[in-house]
C-alpha cells in the first residue's frame, strides 16, 4: 500500500526538517526555488525524475545537521565548521536514501569551486555541488537583506564558479527570485512541480526510513529504537492474526511514531540520569510534533497509530489521555512494541533488560489496565520468537550504523590531514 500520496512526500520530508532548528525553518525548499531558477535559466536539460532528484536534495541537502554549533556556522554566510553536517549528510544519502548516486554534492555543498576543481570534482557533482553552495548562501543573503550582487560578485570564481554566479543573477532580474521568497510565491510555483512528483513505493518507504533513521541515529543509545519497535509490532500482528493492510499501516505507523523527536534536544535523548520535570515535557513534546508533522499527509490509522503510542488504556497516558475503548488493536500493539524496545535495548540511564524482567514489566503494566492484557499476552507466550524477528532486521541496521560512523571518522581524518574529505566508495 502506499503510505502516503505521491506529492506529500515532499511535505513530510520539510516538515521534519523544520523541525531540526528554527532558524532552518523552510532554508531547504527556498535553496531548492532558487536552484530551480538557476537552473531554468542554465537551461540544462534535465529530465523530471532528474529534476525531482535534485529538488530533493537541495531540500535535504542538511539533513546532517544537528548540533546547536554547527547549526550556528551554517546560518552565517562566512561559513566556518560546516563539514561535519556536510559528511554525515553524505553518509545518510549513500546508506538510506534513492539519492546515493548525489552524495558528493551533499559533500561538497559548502566546498569552494576552486576547491573542488583543484582536488578534482568534475562533471555533473562539480555543477550541482556549485549550484547548490550558491544557492544555500544566497538565501541566508537574502535573509538578511544584503546586498547579493556586490556580495557575489567579489566571490565569483572563488567560492562560486563565475557561470553559476552570473546565471543566478540573470535570474534574479528575470524571476525576481528575492521578491518571490519574500512574499512566498514561491511555494506556489514549487508546488505545480510537487504536484507532478511520482515516487513508487519503494521509494515511499526508503524515504520515510530515512527519516525515521536520521533521527534514530542522533543518538547511539536510540540506533535500533525505531527498527525494534517495527519488527515487534510486525511480528506481534502476526501472531494475533491482523490482515494485511492493516499490517502495513501499522508497520508505517511504528515506523514514523518518533518521528518527532527530530526537535529533541539530543542532550535529553543521552541523558545518562533521570530526566527533571522540565526535561520530561520537553520528552513528551515528540508526540505532538510527531502528529503536527503527519497531519494530513498520512492515512489515518497510521497517524493514530503514531501519535498515541504513548497512550494507556486507564487513561494516564499523553498526550490526550485516551482510555482503551478509544484505542485501536494495532495502537496497542505499537504501545507495547515501544516499551518492549526501551526495556530490551541499552540506553544512556539503563542496561539491557532480562527476558524476565521484561515480561514482569509488561504482566505489571497489562495488570494496572495500562497496557493491552491481550496484547501482552501474545508476547509472553511467543517470547522468544519475536526476539528472533526483532534480531533480523537490528544486526543489519547495527552494521550500517558502525560503517557510517567509521566512514564519519575516516573522512573527518582526510579532511583533518588533507583538508579536503572523500567518499570511501
Amino acid at each position: 500500500m502506499h503510505a502516503i500520496r505521491s506529492k506529500n512526500i515532499w511535505g513530510i520530508v520539510k516538515r521534519t526538517l523544520n523541525k531540526v532548528d528554527p532558524r532552518l525553518v523552510e532554508h531547504g525548499e527556498r535553496v531548492a526555488y532558487i536552484a530551480l531558477k538557476i537552473l531554468e535559466e542554465a537551461e540544462e536539460e534535465i529530465s523530471h525524475e532528474m529534476l525531482k532528484n535534485v529538488l530533493l536534495v537541495c531540500l535535504i541537502h542538511d539533513i546532517g545537521a544537528y548540533k546547536t554549533e554547527e547549526i550556528d556556522c551554517i546560518v552565517e554566510f562566512e561559513s566556518r565548521n560546516v563539514w561535519e553536517h556536510s559528511i554525515y549528510g553524505s553518509l545518510f544519502l549513500k546508506m538510506f536514501s534513492p539519492l546515493s548516486e548525489y552524495t558528493e554534492a551533499v559533500l561538497y555543498h559548502h566546498a569552494d569551486y576552486c576547491l573542488m576543481k583543484e582536488q578534482g570534482v568534475k562533471g555533473r557533482t562539480l555543477f550541482l555541488a556549485d549550484v547548490i553552495h550558491l544557492a544555500d548562501r544566497t538565501d541566508l543573503l537574502w535573509q538578511t537583506k544584503a546586498q547579493i550582487r556586490e556580495k557575489l560578485e567579489e566571490r565569483k570564481g572563488r567560492e562560486f564558479s563565475e557561470f553559476a554566479v552570473e546565471t543566478l543573477l540573470r535570474a534574479e532580474e528575470k524571476y525576481q527570485i528575492g521578491r518571490a521568497l519574500k512574499d512566498g510565491s514561491f511555494e506556489e510555483e514549487l508546488e505545480d512541480i510537487i504536484e507532478k512528483m511520482r515516487f513508487t513505493e519503494d521509494e515511499q518507504r526508503t524515504y520515510l526510513e530515512m527519516l525515521a533513521y536520521s533521527i534514530d541515529f542522533r543518538s547511539e543509545f536510540m540506533v535500533l529504537h525505531t527498527i525494534t519497535t517495527v519488527n515487534a509490532s510486525i511480528a506481534i500482528a502476526n501472531i494475533m492474526g491482523i490482515p494485511g493492510d492493516r499490517s502495513d499501516r501499522l508497520y508505517y505507523g511504528a515506523l514514523l511514531h518518533d518521528i518527532g523527536k527530530v526537535a529533541t534536544p539530543v542532550e535529553i535523548l543521552e541523558k545518562p540520569g533521570a530526566l527533571t520535570p522540565d526535561e520530561y515535557k520537553i520528552m513528551q513534546e515528540h508526540v505532538v510534533d510527531s502528529g503536527r508533522i503527519l497531519k494530513e499527509y498520512v492515512h489515518p490509522d497510521i497517524y493514530k497509530i503514531a501519535v498515541r503510542h504513548h497512550e494507556k488504556l486507564d487513561g494516564s497516558g499523553y498526550p490526550l489521555g485516551l482510555t482503551g475503548d478509544h484505542l485501536s488493536r494495532e495502537e496497542r500493539i505499537c504501545a507495547v512494541a515501544d516499551i518492549i524496545s526501551a526495556l530490551i535495548r541499552k540506553r544512556s540511564y539503563k542496561q539491557v533488560f532480562s527476558k524476565e524482567q521484561t515480561l514482569k514489566i509488561l504482566g505489571d503494566m497489562a495488570r494496572r489496565n495500562q497496557i493491552c492484557p491481550e496484547v501482552t499476552e501474545a508476547v509472553s507466550m511467543n517470547y522468544d520468537f519475536l526476539m528472533e524477528e526483532i534480531d533480523k532486521n537490528g544486526e543489519r541496521l547495527m552494521l550500517i550504523y558502525q560503517q557510517m560512523k567509521d566512514e564519519y571518522r575516516e573522512m573527518l581524518g582526510m579532511l583533518k590531514e588533507q583538508g579536503f574529505p572523500k567518499m570511501l566508495s
